[in-house]
């Protein structure tokens, strides 16, 4: 009896097991991966710790998933950890866009140059044309910051609270867990409708980085887990999964949720390392730089103007106030950096 149910019950959790353990081992190493590129070839150092949260999002999501297969008692703490570091993620795209444009002020000033305006008919209210349009100052930018930042606070206190039921009545088939299910989901529709609103501010300069290829990753990985979650959880509660000898039916839904997550997150993982390599992608600055500091002039190329040296005025001779002429500034260009030319004094030009 006891090898029968070892081979008939144990034999798809050790293929499941087996299966997650090489999705999640290829998602390290590809994580390894992209963490050389950005350490490597990224200068801005905000910029930088804001992509190592990125990197990071699918191997510990996996690692959670895979540790939870292996110790099932820790599931639930594990799975609770994995989706706080997703809503996290979903800050981190925030926090990324202002460290793209220089900070809040700076997009603020960017938005507001280019005469646009903060939209709220967004997925999944695109259809209504009455909503009103709001400037992009910075107070109105940290609002909607915080319509993203609400969800990792919230869904923090609702898996500590979970934590403490779960602890004083040993089950969870209880009220509260469906409760927290909706609030949970709640919040996340709440920060994927802030999201919404914040990406699409500054596209044209945002192409050139990505941005939108990353959220978008981003984006799926956040709502595959919280949509799986949610619906396994929902299938235990209502009895779906039978008890087993080896995992009670809450246990079964976890279990399944984390094995399709491995694989989930390696597709995930493929997707960025094309889609974000840094041929394509400018955030990876030094990548496109000229490896030699003194690069060869080309033939056909304008020829660079060189810096002459001081012009000094001829000795002996003295010069007032009311005999010099100072002429502005002239610049062609909208650089910050403004070149001054020094123009000769009556006597100079005589001589």
């Amino acid at each position: 009896m006891l090898y029968r149910i070892v081979t008939e019950e144990s034999c798809p959790y050790a293929i499941a097991l087996g299966f997650a353990s090489t999705t999640t081992t290829v998602v390290v190493i590809l994580a390894l991966v992209h963490l050389y590129f950005v350490v490597k070839y990224i200068t801005d150092e905000t910029v930088r710790s804001d992509m190592y949260w990125i990197v990071l999002m699918c191997p510990i999501t996996t690692l959670c998933g895979l540790i939870g297969m292996f110790v099932p008692r820790s599931a639930t703490f594990l799975n609770a950890v994995a989706l706080a570091y997703l809503m996290l993620c979903l800050f981190v795209m925030v926090t990324l866009m202002n460290s793209l444009f220089g900070g809040r002020q700076s997009l603020s000033a960017y938005l507001t140059e280019r005469r646009e305006v903060i939209r709220v008919n967004v997925f999944p209210i695109c259809c209504c044309k009455c909503l009103p349009t709001f400037r992009p100052t910075e107070t109105n930018l940290r609002r909607i910051e915080w319509t993203v930042f609400q969800t990792p606070l919230i869904r923090m206190c609702l898996e500590i609270m979970n934590m403490v039921v779960f602890l004083e009545l040993n089950h969870r088939n209880h009220w509260w867990f469906q409760v927290s299910n909706v609030l949970g989901l709640s919040s996340m529709f709440l920060a994927f409708y802030g999201c919404y609103v914040m990406t699409p501010l500054g596209n044209v300069r945002l192409a050139q980085y990505k941005f939108k290829t990353i959220f978008r990753l981003v984006d799926i990985a956040q709502a595959l887990f919280s949509f799986q979650k949610f619906f396994f959880d929902f299938l235990a509660a209502i009895g779906f999964f039978e008890e087993g000898p080896i995992l009670p039916s809450l246990g079964k839904s976890q279990f399944i949720t984390s094995s399709m997550l491995s694989w989930e997150m390696l597709l995930i993982s493929i997707m960025a390392t094309y889609l974000l390599r840094p041929s394509r992608n400018s955030v990876f600055d030094k990548y496109h730089k000229p490896n030699s500091a003194t690069p060869t002039p080309q033939s056909g190329s304008t020829p660079q103007m060189t810096d002459l040296p001081p012009v000094r005025p001829p000795p002996c001779m003295k010069h007032s106030e009311s005999d010099r002429l100072s002429l502005p500034a002239v610049s062609d260009s909208p650089s910050p950096f403004k070149k001054t030319r020094i123009a000769p004094s009556r006597d100079d030009s005589v001589i």
